[in-house]
């Protein structure tokens, strides 16, 4: 059964991985402009790794410009897409977020499912059993 208190336990690592992810991002954008924004798109997926696959902070970052690395042009173009998406925040005096950020948030998750896929198995209802059902949406 799922709880929101199961990933309580990896929440030191989520922190520190948002804690490495962040300075390093600073540190890309103190040096050049571009190291940092690379960072920051590349390192994306980093907490939902530590958080599905329990990883390390430092192999989620890794894991995360790896398959940012092998799909960069595609990811980089979404990217570009939600950048103009939230530069229309000011000019709509903020109520564009209404309909932005939960559409990030759902691109997010979705390209995590695509692109790194899910570690669980998919469970079925047996065909013999006929009090039993189930939905998969």
């Amino acid at each position: 059964m799922f709880t929101i208190f199961q990933y309580f336990p990896l929440l030191f690592l989520v922190a520190l991985t948002q804690l490495v992810t962040s300075i390093l991002v600073q540190l890309g954008l103190v040096l050049l402009l571009l190291p940092g924004i690379y960072f920051y798109v590349a390192s994306s997926f980093a907490l939902m790794l530590v958080a599905d696959r329990k990883m390390t902070p430092i192999s989620a970052i890794i894991l995360s410009c790896r398959v940012f690395n092998a799909y960069w042009t595609q990811i980089s173009a979404i990217f570009g897409v939600f950048v103009l998406l939230f530069a229309s925040v000011p000019l709509t005096l903020g109520f564009s977020l209404i309909w932005v950020l939960p559409f990030y948030f759902s691109m997010m998750g979705l390209l995590y499912q695509e692109l790194v896929g899910q570690q669980g198995l998919r469970t079925d209802a047996s065909v013999t059993d006929v009090k039993e059902s189930s939905f998969d949406a």
